[in-house]
């Protein structure tokens, strides 16, 4: 199949149809029409090769800064700050890189008296708040990574069974 110039082969319709495939108002707005492409712009492709406007698509992915693919667990407050004053002084905030989020091993080695996650005093001396403050005063969005099970893959504390708690404001 090709489309633009672009040729799909069968295999990347397949991985396409398996990752992306969900269900899209055609043009008219009466049909659902099962997409196997999206192509990033206001076109998408269904499983017969036809080519439907979208109503409205994302312009991009989620866009930004994570700790873990540098620093992994060497991961600081300062190096946060200094992500997110990058982010704006090159530009990419401007082109839609909003997101500064923070991975592994951020949290102390044991919870609160309360059971709550802590950020580690040593690499995050501040409160979790300041570094909250600091990064939206920057116009971007913190995020920070717990794991579902009982220990993060760093064997950090991890979330399971403790969602019902309410945690700490970051």
């Amino acid at each position: 199949m090709s489309y633009r110039g672009m040729e799909f082969s069968f295999l990347s319709v397949c991985f396409c149809l398996a990752i992306i495939f969900h269900q899209s108002s055609a043009v008219s707005g009466e049909t659902s029409v099962p997409t196997i492409l999206n192509l990033g712009r206001k076109e998408k492709i269904d499983l017969s090769g036809t080519v439907h406007r979208a109503r409205k698509i994302a312009q991009t992915p989620q866009l930004g800064w994570n700790s873990w693919n540098h620093f992994q667990c060497r991961i600081t407050e300062g190096i946060v700050k200094t992500a997110a004053d990058k982010l704006v002084s090159s530009g990419l905030v401007a082109l839609g890189y909003v997101y500064v989020n923070i991975d592994d091993c951020w949290q102390a080695d044991s919870r609160d008296s309360e059971g709550r996650l802590v950020p580690s005093p040593v690499w995050f001396p501040s409160e979790s708040r300041r570094l909250r403050d600091y990064v939206h005063s920057k116009g971007l969005k913190l995020g920070i990574y717990s794991d579902a099970g009982t220990r993060t893959c760093e064997g950090k504390p991890g979330s399971l069974g403790m969602r019902p708690l309410t945690p700490t404001p970051c």
